[in-house]
This record gives C-alpha cells, sequence and structure tokens, in this order.
C-alpha cells in the first residue's frame, strides 16, 4: 500500500471542508453582527476588490463562491439594488456581463474589513505558524487549481 491508500481520506477531506465552513461562518458572523453587511456580500465583495480592475465574470464570481447561476444571479440583483455592485457588458465576450464593484461597495467593504481582519487573525492567522499558513496556502492554491472548473483556470498567456 502507498502513503495514499493508507491515509483516511474521507476524515482529512472532512476535516479540510468543516475548518473551512466553520472559519467561514464565523467570519461572515462577526461582520453581519457588527456592520449589518451579509457574508455572503462580504465574499463578492472582497474577491471583487481583489481582482484587477475590480471587475470579473458573473459566471465565475458565481462559481467561486459556490452558488448557482440563478441564486447568484438573485443575490447580485440584491447587491446592485443597494448600489455596491454594478453590471456592465463585458468587452472581450459580448454575451457575457462582468459584475463590478462600485465606490459604495469599496466604502462599505472598507467598513467591513475593520471588523474581518481582527477576526481573520483571531480565526486564522493567530492559530498557525507562519510555516504552516505559508503550506496551507501551497497546498490549497493546488486543490483549488486542480479542481477548478475549466470555464474558471484563467485564460492561458499567449507566447510571446
Amino acid at each position: 500500500m502507498t502513503g495514499h491508500q493508507e491515509r483516511d481520506l474521507v476524515t482529512a477531506t472532512g476535516l479540510l471542508f468543516e475548518a473551512a465552513a466553520y472559519t467561514h461562518r464565523g467570519l461572515s458572523e462577526d461582520v453581519e453582527r457588527a456592520t449589518g453587511l451579509p457574508g455572503t456580500w462580504l465574499e463578492v465583495l472582497l474577491r471583487l476588490n481583489r481582482t484587477p480592475g475590480g471587475a470579473t465574470r458573473i459566471s465565475d464570481m458565481a462559481a467561486q463562491v459556490s452558488f448557482p447561476p440563478s441564486s447568484f444571479s438573485r443575490l447580485a440583483d440584491r447587491m446592485e439594488a443597494d448600489g455596491v455592485v454594478e453590471r456592465c457588458p463585458d468587452p472581450a465576450n459580448r454575451r457575457a456581463t462582468l459584475l463590478e464593484i462600485t465606490e459604495a461597495g469599496r466604502k462599505r467593504l472598507a467598513v467591513a474589513e475593520l471588523v474581518h481582519d481582527p477576526s481573520l487573525r483571531t480565526r486564522f492567522a493567530d492559530l498557525l505558524t507562519d510555516a504552516e499558513l505559508d503550506m496551507l496556502e501551497i497546498v490549497t492554491r493546488k486543490l483549488r487549481d486542480a479542481n477548478r472548473p475549466a470555464s474558471c483556470r484563467p485564460a492561458p498567456r499567449p507566447a510571446s
């Protein structure tokens, strides 16, 4: 038997999913309790704010936050009505729509980050060493990249 066969992979992946769910839920609850910003909105705003240009395709965002497209569309409707995001045509694909963070969204996010950042330290960073954080980032990137749907993968860069 190889090392992978000897391991209890169900337990290992279950622990990963549970840890992620509990941490995510706790962070979201901390922010919502203090600012009123729903956790689902927080995740979308964080991702858009960290995306170059502040916009991404709606279908890509739905996949990143694990929402079915129809549910995410309703979420985006509510966020757009609140003025924190806006839809705009994708110049690279006229059939696609981009979701873009607005200035009001950036302001709401800045307030939320005053709660989110300390909560993230308490619930995550303070529990791990720097080496563990480095390894966790390597491992989670590897898992994400290997399992991300093809439609959500970055386009290959043209050869120079």
